[in-house]
């Protein structure tokens, strides 16, 4: 009736998001076989068949796509590939049971993570040599996103760090009365 609240049958999130890949967590109150697709954010909604066909439709390219069994309200994960990095995409969901009927879909958006530059850091300061790079998506060991070092074989020289001056003056004044 009216005062029923509605219950959605599939939820799914998405987690483990590097430049490349995701994990795709998602729950069904249906026992079947659980379908996802990846498309590029905004695309076109797709229909539970075409999650299930997992092809392009239309004028949306399908990023990825798996399947695997479900068992009602237990959570399975699918992983993803093959993503470009620093983009946002779509992922759609559906459940089909053992009767071909298909669940509601549901729909989860994420973006993936840029590719950095990492400049190395060989003295452990905080900054990085600007001469020594490697792109990646997480930061490596022994490597900065700062690139403004001026010796980086000395952890003490960087920009900002506190300029130490030494006086002789007192010391040539020992020397000469000594003479």
């Amino acid at each position: 009736g009216l005062g029923d609240v509605y219950k959605r049958q599939t939820l799914g999130t998405v987690k483990n998001i590097t430049c490349s890949s995701a994990s795709f967590l998602a729950t069904s109150t249906k026992n079947g076989t659980g379908y996802f697709i990846v498309v590029p954010r905004d695309a076109s909604a797709p229909s539970a068949a075409q999650i299930k066909i997992g092809a392009n439709y239309g004028t949306v390219n399908v990023i990825n796509k798996g399947f695997a069994s479900m068992v009602a309200n237990v959570e399975n994960s699918f992983d993803i590939s093959g993503l470009t990095d620093n983009t946002e995409f779509d992922v759609y969901f559906a459940t089909e049971d053992i009767n071909n009927s298909f669940s509601d879909i549901s729909k989860a958006e994420f973006a993936s993570r840029a590719i950095k530059i990492w400049y190395q850091d060989s003295d452990g300061d905080g900054y990085g040599n600007g001469a020594e790079s490697m792109t990646a998506c997480d930061q490596p060991t022994g490597y900065v996103e700062d690139n403004t070092d001026c010796d980086d074989t000395k952890n003490s020289v960087y920009p900002g760090a506190t300029e130490i001056t030494v006086s002789y003056t007192h010391l040539r004044a020992h020397e000469t009365k000594a003479n």
